[in-house]
This record gives C-alpha cells, sequence and structure tokens, in this order.
C-alpha cells in the first residue's frame, strides 16, 4: 500500500556556511553541469520531499536523509538537481512499522530503482522512506531487502563481497548502539572501489569530504547524524586488485 503525503511548498535557500565549492559529476557517462553537495535542516521527512520537489529538482542518488536527535531531519543533496523542472517523477515519503514492510514497498511495481529511495531508521524499529515515484526499476532479479548486523565491520564484509551494490543500491542508518540496518539492492557491478564508513565532526566537515572526493549520484549515504556524522561512501579500493 502506498502512502502519498501532502507537502508544502519549499524552498531553495542554504544553510549559511555550508556551500562548498562547485565539482562536476558525471552520470550515465555524460558530463552534467556544476553540481555541489549542500545541506538543509527540515522539520519533517515531508518537507524533506517538498524540498526536493523545488525546480532544479534532485533526481536518482541526488539525496540522502538522516532523522536527527530532536526530531528533525538532514537532507544532503546535489544541487542543481538534475530532474530540474521536469515533473516525470515525485519526491514522496512513508511511514512503516518495519524494514520489511518498506522493503516489500519498494519492491512494488513499479519499483524504485537506483538512487530513489533513502531510509530513515529509528531505534524503536519504525522506518520512514523518502523515495522517488513512479519507481524506474525494470528488472525482476533487481530486489531490495533490509537487513541488520551488529557492527559496522560486519556490514562491511557483506555488502563489498561481490557481487557488491552499485551506487544507488545503498541505503545504512547506524543505531545510537553502534549496530546497522540497511537496504541494498543486491548488485552485479563491476566497480574497482569498496564502500567505506567515515565519520567526521559536523555536517560541513561531511559535506567537504564529499565534494573534495566527487561523489556523484548514489556514491553515498548518510548514516547518522548526532552532532557528529557518519556515511558510508563508495571511496575505497578493493585490496583483491592489482
Amino acid at each position: 500500500m502506498q502512502f502519498h503525503l501532502h507537502h508544502k511548498a519549499g524552498s531553495r535557500e542554504v544553510i549559511s556556511g555550508m556551500s562548498p565549492a562547485p565539482r562536476r559529476n558525471r552520470k550515465e557517462g555524460k558530463v552534467m553541469a556544476d553540481q555541489t553537495w549542500l545541506v538543509r535542516d527540515l522539520p519533517t521527512l515531508d518537507d524533506v520531499a517538498a524540498f526536493l520537489n523545488v525546480s532544479p529538482r534532485q533526481g536518482p542518488g541526488e539525496a540522502t536523509v538522516v532523522i536527527r536527535p530532536d526530531g528533525s531531519h538532514r537532507v544532503f543533496y546535489l544541487a542543481p538537481g538534475s530532474l530540474g523542472t521536469g515533473t516525470q517523477q515525485t519526491w514522496d515519503s512513508a511511514p512503516f512499522s518495519n524494514g520489511d514492510d518498506a522493503a516489500k514497498f519498494l519492491n512494488t511495481p513499479p519499483k524504485e530503482g537506483k538512487g530513489e529511495m533513502s531510509a530513515v531508521l529509528r531505534d524503536f524499529g519504525d522506518v520512514d522512506l523518502l523515495y522517488l515515484h513512479p519507481g524506474s526499476e525494470k528488472f525482476a532479479e533487481q530486489v531490495w531487502d533490509f537487513q541488520g548486523f551488529e557492527s559496522r565491520e560486519d556490514v562491511l564484509s557483506f555488502i563489498n563481497d561481490s557481487p557488491r551494490p552499485e551506487p544507488g543500491q545503498l541505503s545504512v542508518v547506524v543505531r545510537a548502539d553502534g549496530s546497522v540496518g540497511f537496504f541494498d539492492q543486491g548488485g552485479g557491478g563491476s566497480d574497482s572501489r569498496i564502500w567505506e564508513f567515515h565519520d567526521f565532526p559536523s555536517a560541513q566537515d561531511a559535506v567537504t569530504f564529499m565534494n573534495d572526493r566527487q561523489l556523484g549520484p548514489g556514491e553515498v549515504s548518510v548514516g547518522r547524524d548526532d552532532g557528529s556524522v557518519t556515511l558510508v561512501s563508495l571511496t575505497g579500493r578493493d585490496p583483491a586488485l592489482p
């Protein structure tokens, strides 16, 4: 069952002091206009969806959201968004009582594809999804799954095993006790890079890292923001390769 929430009008102000230097983004082998990772704080996930739907609108993989200790939401996003003024897809939000129900929702046609979701996992088990609809996934073998591990090391061992998730096929949440819940869409990529966790003292430091590394759509998932920031990104090199 889909949940479509009513959104308030958004605006495009950027948090003061959180506008790092622009970067060049590549998507599907094509060089796009300059894009920059930015960050914005908003009260609810509904407000985040409304913000992303304001032109120039974010496309797949261009937004990752996290809930903060006070219940507000922080969204990291690439700007300007690649959807621009297009209305072929719309950001929306939906609540679920657990990760399995959220995964079933993502796998219900039209299924969400790469970069078309970002999850917020609350410590008591509820899951909120930020997602693009209608989904664009056409392949039956690409299925979203929800899993949990006790440590980051266990997560990395699992997701970096071949075939590892491609950009946009991973959304990670780090709980207060250090355990990790995540959604992944399988894999099949031949990327020589591996997923890594990184910690930063502030959102600004995380954004600077994302821009310095020129992370593209779907190459980063912010997993926790409680003053300091934890994210997972496709930045490491596979040690098994020459």
